[in-house]
């Protein structure tokens, strides 16, 4: 059994005892569900795009030291304009953030579905929360966005859960005959949106399957630079996680529980932008650079070394 297929099975089966749990009564205190958040995305989670620096390489967005300083100089200030403009327009950004999150997370499915299947069963899990927790789902937009907006959004997210939780039924079933497998696992995701506190929920997701899966994606496709690929793991987590706690206790909102969610999602949300600019560009790097006639001097030599990962399925991260 191959480790992605062992890892969905694992996470369906961790799903289904956490529905369990749910459903007897078990929840979790927000602010411990907060902490779990916290602690899963600042490590698993943020781990997964880490990659954006084999995948920049694979491209040839940077051979060399200058090109890599000059790479990261640019990354950051994706980061830096992402948070910019949270900080000037949140009411505006966080819807924006939930439809990207929707399009990057159909992902997870990607070669295995349609397109419009994946962008359904990804809708679902975004909206599903505040359809399932409006109360509490509204209390946490309102660490990130005003009070008045974050209760209108609500409001409109779950006029469309009304509509998903009917439309995710067919979905389910015409996928677990395309592929089993997927089927099972939207059928888990959605099961956990619905039973799970919102925090909780997007912690067992966004960490039990998305990145780990793309995670392991990588690793498979980067054999050849795993030392480099963990590495720059490490280290662009570490660095991500340092600053992530520098700016946790200054941040003047009272209560720990809102300075976490503030932190995660609005991090999230300025690593989210340089990574979603950068998979299309290398998608079209490859494509305008593909050879017509046959494979260049300087593909073929990439080729013998073996010394890249292959872009496709780093693309889908």
């Amino acid at each position: 059994m191959s480790a992605t297929r062992l890892h969905s099975r694992l996470f369906c089966i961790s799903a289904a005892a956490l529905i369990g749990a749910a459903l007897a009564g078990f929840n979790g205190a927000s602010a411990v569900n907060a902490a779990v958040l916290t602690a899963a995305v600042g490590t698993l989670g943020v781990a997964h795009g880490a990659f954006d620096l084999i995948l920049a390489r694979r491209v040839g967005l940077w051979r060399n030291r200058i090109e890599l300083i000059a790479f990261f100089m640019l990354y950051a200030l994706l980061v830096i304009a992402a948070l910019r403009a949270w900080l000037l327009f949140p009411t505006v950004v966080l819807p924006v953030f939930l439809a990207a999150s929707v399009w990057h997370f159909a992902g997870d499915w990607s070669g295995r579905l349609p397109v419009w299947q994946r962008l359904i069963a990804a809708a679902a899990l975004v909206v599903l929360p505040a359809y399932a927790h409006p109360e509490i789902v509204s209390e946490l937009f309102g660490y990130l966005v005003p009070a008045a907006a974050a209760t209108d959004l609500v409001a409109t997210l779950r006029d469309l859960g009304r509509v998903l939780l009917i439309a995710i039924v067919p979905v389910t079933l015409l996928a677990l005959r395309q592929h089993r497998q997927s089927g099972v696992e939207i059928a888990a995701v959605t099961g956990l949106a619905l039973a799970l506190p919102p925090l909780l929920f997007f912690s067992v997701y966004f960490v039990g399957l998305h990145s780990i899966r793309h995670s392991l994606h990588a690793l498979q496709e980067c054999h050849h630079e795993r030392g480099l690929a963990l590495r720059s793991v490490v280290l662009l987590t570490a660095g991500t996680i340092a600053v992530a706690t520098a700016v946790l206790f200054l941040l003047p909102a009272p209560q720990l529980e809102a300075r976490l969610v503030q932190v995660v999602f609005i991090g999230l949300w300025s690593l989210t932008v340089p990574h979603l600019t950068l998979v299309p560009t290398a998608r079209w790097l490859r494509a305008t650079t593909a050879p017509s006639d046959g494979p260049s001097s300087r593909s073929k030599g990439m080729l013998e070394k073996n010394r890249y990962c292959k872009t496709a399925r780093i693309a889908s991260i």
